[in-house]
């Protein structure tokens, strides 16, 4: 759904087995390893910004913190999985689904963000438009 370059992020829709829609963060959350604790709850805002900035609140947990810590010198391995820490969100009402879907609009590019774990901004730019998120949706939620 987005990605950024710099500061490894990348933001996903999965779909569960129960045919629920949750959003994946991959990120390195700043700060010490000993003080990010994976089950930590935080209220996010989610943020998506093209002439008009759209916000939706949720509530995200760490599922998984990263054992490693980064390298002080030489090349950066941001991208080795072994660095990142992995945080959900609760599963995604249709509201949700149908803002992402109207916010993205037409093509990939929109600025994406999530701000509010560990006081922090994530930034990525969209790599999914509207149509992708509703695609995703018809093959993904269950119908009542």
């Amino acid at each position: 759904m987005a990605g950024s370059e710099g500061v490894p992020a990348h933001l996903s829709l999965v779909c569960s087995k129960n045919q629920e829609a949750y959003l994946l963060l991959q990120t390195r959350l700043p700060g010490e390893r000993w003080a990010l604790e994976e089950g930590y709850d935080s209220s996010v805002s989610l943020f998506v910004s093209g002439v008009v900035q759209h916000e939706i609140k949720l509530a995200m947990s760490v599922l998984h913190k990263s054992a490693r810590e980064k390298p002080l010198y030489g090349k950066s391995q941001n991208d080795d999985p072994a660095y990142l820490d992995t945080i959900a969100s609760t599963s995604l009402s249709g509201s949700v689904m149908d803002s992402l879907i109207a916010w993205l609009g037409y093509r990939p590019g929109q600025k994406v963000s999530i701000v509010g774990i560990q006081e922090t901004g994530i930034y990525m730019q969209s790599t999914s438009s509207g149509a992708d998120i509703e695609k995703f949706r018809q093959n993904c939620l269950k119908t009542d």
